[in-house]
Order: C-alpha cells, then structure tokens, then sequence
C-alpha cells in the first residue's frame, strides 16, 4: 500500500499544519520522546496567534513559548514541570495542573477534549496504523479525544506493539525523517547513596516479581542488583536502559505474571539510541496507553508488584513530597500514587519510595518532623508502604505513629537523628 499517495490530500508542510491552528484553541502534545518538537517551533512563529492554550506533561524540549514576549500568544499549561519550563513558572509564565497521571487518560478523552493534538507516530504497518513509538502515556486519550489531530510521522521513530492509531483519525500529517533525541536521564550516574539505596531496594524483589521503576538515578542504580533474579515481570509507567538489560539478560521473562504475560509493559520509554533500537517491532514489549498501565486495579491484578520512585522528603507521620520544593511545584506526582496503590493492593506488593538521607552536600535531612508550611503532600500517611534511604528501609504499614517515628528516625542520617528525636517530642509527636 502506497499510503502515502492514498493521503496525499493530507500531507502537509510544518508551516501548514501551524497554520490550522486557530486563536483561542487548546492544543495539547505529547511528552517526552513523543514530543512533536518541530510542529511546535513552526507553531511558536506563528506571532498572529492569541491566547493559544498549549498543554503538555513531561516536557524535554525548548520552552519557547514561555517568554515573555509570548504572553499574548500562548499560555503554557504542564502537569509536570520538569527542567525547561520550571523556572518559567517561577515567573509566572506557567499554569500547574494538578491531576493524578492515571486520571489525564479520562481528563482528556471526555472532559477535557483539546482543540488539537500534536503527536509524533510511526511510520504505518501494512494496514493503515500508525504506532505511538515510545510515547503512548495520554497521546492515546488525545487520539480518541481530540477534536483534530495534526500528527509528525517520522520514519526514524521505533514502531512498538500495544496501542495504534489508523491514519483515517489523522487531519493533518506531517511526513519527515528526524532523529529522534536521546532522554537528558541518560547521562545520570548514580552516587554512592544511589547504589546504597539500590541494593537495599533489589534486596526487597522476590523471583517472579513485577517491577514497576520511576525516574531517576536510584531505579537505575537498583536494576543493577536484580541480575541473580528469576522470572521477573514488567509493569512500569516509564522503561529505561536498566530495564532493557534486563530483558536481553532474561531476568525479565513475564512468566510469572498473571495479566499481558510473557510481555512487558511501559507507559513510555525513556532512554538511549540502543534502547529505541531494542524497542522498534520487539513483540515481547507493550506500550499501552496512561488508562491502562496506570490504573491501579490493572497493577494490582499482577502478583508480587514491586514499585520503586524516588522522592524528596518524608515527614515523621510518614508523609512524602515529591514534587514541591524551595516553595513551589518541583516536578508533578506523574504516576507515583497510581502505582503506590497498585502495588498495595497487589498479593505480596510492596509500594517502595526511596530518597538520599541529606541534600544539599549533607548540610540538611530529607527525613524532616515537620514539613514547611504550606507544602502540599504527595503520598498521604495512609498510603505509603515502604521507605528507603541508604541507611536502610523500613516498611511502616501496620505501626503505629510510635513505632513509624522510631522507624523513619532510624534511616535518616545518623547527624540528624538526635534533633528529629527531639522535635517529635517537642511538636507533640511523641509523648511521655
């Protein structure tokens, strides 16, 4: 099939795909590899637009339409507010939407359907379908509920199994050849706590269990200890390099898993040219859309899931941050509490959050008695299962305040334990 010339009515150029955009829409993109960073420039130069609302969560790319001399032209609202557009919203230039990852897959499907949607796909099989590469997440709700869908079809972008899109649904098309980028994760070398914190975490991982890694240096480090293991399964927001030596290594075989088995499972995938090549056409690999991979009862339906992400502090009621810092949104809660109930509810699940000991070089702990005022919570007392530190992991489900209290202040660093102690009693914490 020569889809090409069977749509050629629909292929555009990136100026003219820009040019159907109109004032006042809400247009959304994909994150992360999926991220139609081209249609976005030839957007931004649009300089005729108003009030474009542009949406997006984890975002690699340029921010360009947060400058200032934007502001008439498009509003930027993020989910998650990674590297380019956080300091962007320290200066206002920036909406937070405070949504739970799981739930952005109805949020944008029937509530709140964009204008337009800019995704990046694969080049289509021999029936039509388009895949969504490396990035499902919610560009599946935005291709079943965006009004029009202008989409980048890249001829280097992988083509993986799970989620597909017909090039009937596509408006516009964009047909171009662009390497696609490396993730920024990728040059991250875990420290001597990371290591710490990973083998303590693999320590946790029974054979036959399914993991579940968030982003960061610690899942990294922790995939390194888990090459003894036996039969372990996939089940994760994000799959990185770690995971895809594991996979070539057959520690990950899916066997013992109860749903999808024999394949792991991803919301995205994150990482280096080799893990694109490993992704392209890998029947043992699915990348199913955010309203799958992160609804806590589809977790929960796999025995023995580990899930492990990282945070930055935990209070002494057990309460975690991790996503607020220095009194404003740091990152966003992404899938951390979709996974933190999966796992819970899981047969033999452990939910693990796991963070360095200090920051700032020492100077201050990340296990705290009390947070800042004002700072909003993450993962609420009650939900919160097992915390790591380099000092050790302890799991507070079942103790009571005494018992997490003594528990958490024996992880934190050993400089800081005496004046946690101290605190608890006088904030009324601990009594008698």
């Amino acid at each position: 099939m020569d889809w090409k010339e069977q749509y050629k009515e629909k292929i555009v150029s990136f100026e003219e795909a820009a040019n159907k955009v109109q004032s006042g829409d809400h247009v959304m993109f994909s994150q992360a590899h999926g991220e139609a960073r081209t249609l976005l420039k030839a957007l931004i130069a649009r300089t005729d637009l108003k009030d474009v609302v542009l949406m997006a969560h984890l975002h690699w790319g340029h921010s360009l339409y947060a400058r200032p001399d934007m502001d008439r032209n498009f509003i930027m609202y993020s989910n998650f507010l990674s590297g380019p557009v956080r300091e962007e919203y320290a200066k206002g230039k920036v909406e937070f939407l405070p949504l739970y990852f799981f739930d952005t897959a109805a949020y944008y499907e029937t509530i709140h359907r964009p204008d337009v949607a800019l995704l990046t796909l694969s080049e289509p099989d021999e029936e039509g379908y388009c895949s969504f590469g490396l990035s499902a997440e919610y560009s599946v709700a935005l291709a079943n509920g965006a009004k029009k869908i202008i989409a980048h079809i890249n001829p280097s972008y992988p083509f993986t199994y799970g989620e597909k899109i017909h090039l009937d649904r596509l408006d516009w098309i964009v047909y171009q050849d662009e390497e696609v980028f490396e993730a920024p994760t990728v040059a991250v070398q875990p420290k001597e706590e990371d290591v710490a914190i990973g083998k303590l975490i693999a320590g946790e991982v029974v054979d036959g269990a399914t993991l579940q890694m968030g982003i960061g240096a610690i899942p990294d480090a922790m995939l390194t200890y888990l090459k003894e293991k036996k039969h372990l399964g996939i089940h994760t927001e994000m799959l990185s390099d770690g995971a895809m030596e594991l996979m070539k290594l057959g520690v990950v075989d899916n066997s013992r898993k109860k749903i999808d088995v024999g394949k792991s499972v991803a919301n995205f995938i994150a990482g280096s040219k080799e893990l694109f090549a490993f992704s392209d056409r890998n029947p043992d690999l699915l990348v199913r859309g955010v309203g799958y991979t992160n609804d806590p009862y589809v977790i929960a339906q796999n025995d023995n899931v580990v899930s492990i992400n990282a945070c930055i502090q935990v209070d002494l009621w057990g309460q975690v941050v991790s996503d607020y810092m220095n009194d404003m949104p740091y990152s966003g809660v992404g899938g951390q509490v979709d996974f933190v109930r999966g796992a819970k509810l899981s047969k033999g699940g452990k939910s693990i959050i796991a963070t360095r000991a200090t920051a700032k070089k020492g100077q201050i702990s990340t296990i705290v008695s009390r947070f800042p005022h004002g700072t909003p919570v993450t993962v609420n007392r009650y939900d919160v299962h097992y915390i790591c530190t380099e000092y050790g992991i302890v799991n507070l489900h079942g103790l009571t305040v005494r018992e997490r209290i003594k528990a958490l202040i024996g992880i934190a660093a050993p400089q800081f334990r005496e004046q946690l102690e101290r605190e608890a009693y006088e904030y009324g914490m601990l009594r008698g």
